[in-house]
């Protein structure tokens, strides 16, 4: 069986404290708000929405923007294995 590795690639994210402060919020981020693609939903749940599929965003996890329309919702555990703050 062959290892790989996987390529560095840089990506935006933000975790989702449980509180929204529009003022806050990075420009990518406002826009999904804006455009009706993340927030409350009627059922009182905080959520993404991944091209028609509602994903539930908890306390604690981070919305990951891989390209401008490719996006993802990780816990804070897999984030912090699977990411590294670019400095």
């Amino acid at each position: 069986m062959a290892q790989y590795y996987k390529k560095l690639q840089p990506v935006d994210a933000w975790q989702y404290t449980g509180e929204i402060i529009l003022s806050k919020l990075p420009n990518w981020v406002l826009n999904l708000v804006l455009h009706c693609r993340l927030g409350y939903r009627t059922d009182g749940i905080f959520k993404f929405d991944n091209h028609g599929i509602w994903i539930p965003v908890c306390e604690g996890d981070w919305l990951v923007r891989y390209t401008d329309d490719a996006f993802g919702v990780i816990s804070d555990a897999d984030f912090k294995v699977s990411f590294e703050e670019v400095k």
